[in-house]
């Protein structure tokens, strides 16, 4: 028997909710920032490039608790899908400029 240790499962379940709907903020930030970052100036460009990567990163980290903790590694794949579309999108701009 463990000693000190108390499980909540309402608070495993909040934290799943909350974890799902950042995935689903992180692909709707990179559709946007995918639309619209060919209007956007240098500065812009790179504040908001850079405020996706940390995001992504954050996002990252927290599915990989999250899965660990859990059995949910199927969630892992979006962010995936996210960052990858992400590092194209950078990727894409610096070339083409």
């Amino acid at each position: 028997m463990a000693a000190g240790r108390v499980e909540n499962p309402m608070l495993g379940r909040t934290l799943h909710k909350v974890t799902l709907y950042l995935i689903l903020v992180n692909l709707g930030l990179v559709a946007g920032f995918g639309l619209r970052m060919s209007v956007l100036g240098f500065c812009a460009f790179m504040l908001t490039g850079a405020l996706l990567v940390s995001y992504q990163l954050v996002i990252t980290r927290l599915m990989y608790l999250e899965a660990r903790r859990s059995n949910d590694g199927y969630l892992i794949y979006p962010v995936i899908l996210a960052g990858l579309g992400l590092a194209l999108l950078l990727l894409l701009s610096v070339i083409g400029d």
